[in-house]
């Protein structure tokens, strides 16, 4: 058991314990008082087996197994990559109780107002720049704007406390100079409109000026009824043309529900927990859901803007319904053709699947083949490249970035500018809805996981209002 000094100011604290079946373990801090806080945290696990009492275990254990359990059963799926890149967040060192904490150094039955700490520090962030492989943090400090580097947490030791950017030159990339920002510092707290920012700024259009505009409502940013002001859109923007502004209610709450599940596997699958925590967690509260879909005549447009390798996709996806990857990524292996008789009958329907190791409820999709789909697949199979059903030029659509295509052919076709692919599955579902398909098979063919997620498009099914209003005979 001892502290030493390492090289580059950091401690390193060393405990073993041979007779109570403790390995020789090895941490390094920041700070020779946090190293000696876990070595005596250490001493007293000791203490606790040698009483016959249950190990008391930190999160950081929960989450390493938590996250190799997930990666055993998902066969290291995207699923598993997203929940290890939030579980890296996790690992930030965040001030709690007057002193720098790291979330996986608490021990389990602690976790609870120290992940309070942490989620309150993450949202202090109000812009984020990505240069290289770093990340950097902008915060207000005594009514100062302040850059921090936040180190990238390594395999097995804690990272490193944030750091403040004090190079003149990284400055001034991560205060990039940006005319939208400077006109909106200049204006102060006097509302705006998009007529206003492309008089006051050379070059901007009044299109792009209301494009700027609805990227910010889009993005939660401003209220659609009152667009607030140029400086209160320059503070959730942030000064520079590049990153991200602050995190988002979305990306918190995923990090949250995944704290949950690692402590209520921590309680009742691994016994490490006596009572259930996971919750006391309370989930922030989500923005309101959007219900961007397209009519038939706008499909159209957008259908006729694209190349045939997109429009066989589009298609694909307003007519199926399923999510972006379970769509792009079908193969010809997943698909029946239907069975006709000498007349041309239909016998027995086609269909298409997918297993459920690739889909986001890992359950199982299946679908039957419309007359729609069947004359699209056939189209597809006239020109099959490979195994994938949507390509380009054999290449699975999955795998090609048609990004800066898809903001074209939505301009092109007069298309709303905040329009995304999943709104085709939002257009697939709305349909069906206004067709009066019953909730549970719209849910069961569209693969959500629970009732609810579709009770947001119930609200165009109004055949049972037809009585309602023929009643009113003026």
């Amino acid at each position: 058991m001892s502290i030493r000094a390492l090289s580059n100011g950091r401690f390193q604290a060393d405990f073993a314990d041979a007779k109570r079946n403790i390995p020789r373990t090895k941490r390094t801090f920041d700070t020779r008082k946090e190293a000696k806080e876990w070595l005596d945290a250490a001493k007293q696990e000791s203490r606790r087996r040698l009483l016959g009492l249950r190990p008391q275990r930190v999160f950081g254990e929960a989450l390493a197994k938590y996250l190799k359990d997930l990666e055993d059963t998902s066969g290291g799926d995207d699923a598993a990559a997203r929940q290890a890149g939030h579980a890296e967040a996790l690992r930030w060192p965040f001030p709690f109780e007057r002193r720098w904490a790291h979330l996986e150094l608490v021990p389990l039955e602690d976790v609870i107002p120290a992940f309070n700490a942490w989620l309150t520090d993450l949202r202090a962030v109000r812009a984020r720049r990505y240069i290289g492989n770093k990340v950097y943090h902008l915060r207000q400090e005594n009514g100062e704007d302040v850059w921090y580097l936040q180190p990238h947490p390594e395999s097995a030791t804690p990272p490193p406390i944030r750091a403040r950017v004090t190079d003149a030159v990284l400055l001034r990339k991560l205060n990039r100079n940006d005319p939208f920002a400077a006109a909106v510092n200049a204006q102060g707290k006097e509302p705006f409109t998009a007529e206003q920012i492309a008089a006051a700024l050379p070059g901007y259009t009044l299109r792009r000026a209301r494009q700027r505009l609805n990227r910010a409502v889009t993005r939660g940013l401003l209220s659609r009824d009152a667009q607030g002001s140029f400086r209160a859109l320059k503070a959730l923007e942030g000064p520079a043309q590049r990153g991200r502004g602050p995190y988002a209610n979305q990306t918190l709450r995923v990090r949250q529900i995944l704290v949950r599940e690692v402590l209520q596997a921590a309680w009742r699958r691994w016994g490490w927990l006596e009572h259930d925590i996971a919750g006391k967690i309370e989930l922030l509260p989500l923005p309101e859901g959007r219900e961007t879909w397209l009519l038939p005549e706008q499909l159209d447009r957008l259908t006729a803007a694209a190349p045939v390798w997109l429009r066989r996709a589009v298609c694909g996806a307003a007519w199926i319904g399923w999510r972006k990857s379970n769509v792009l990524r079908l193969e010809w292996s997943n698909v029946i053709w239907p069975e006709r008789d000498a007349d041309g009958k239909v016998i027995r329907a086609g269909l298409y699947y997918v297993p459920g190791a690739v889909t986001k409820n890992k359950k199982p999709l299946a679908q039957p083949m419309s007359e729609r789909v069947e004359a699209l697949f056939r189209e597809c199979w006239e020109d099959r490249n490979g195994d994938s059903v949507f390509h380009k030029d054999g290449k699975c659509l999955a795998d090609v970035n048609f990004r800066k295509l898809w903001k074209r052919l939505r301009r092109e076709a007069g298309l709303p500018a905040d329009l995304r692919w999943h709104d085709l599955r939002h257009t697939w579902a709305s349909h069906l809805a206004i067709a009066g398909v019953p909730d549970r098979q719209i849910q069961e063919a569209g693969g959500w996981q629970s009732l609810a997620m579709v009770k947001k498009y119930t609200h165009l099914n109004v055949e049972h209002l037809q009585g309602v209003v023929d009643a009113y005979k003026g």
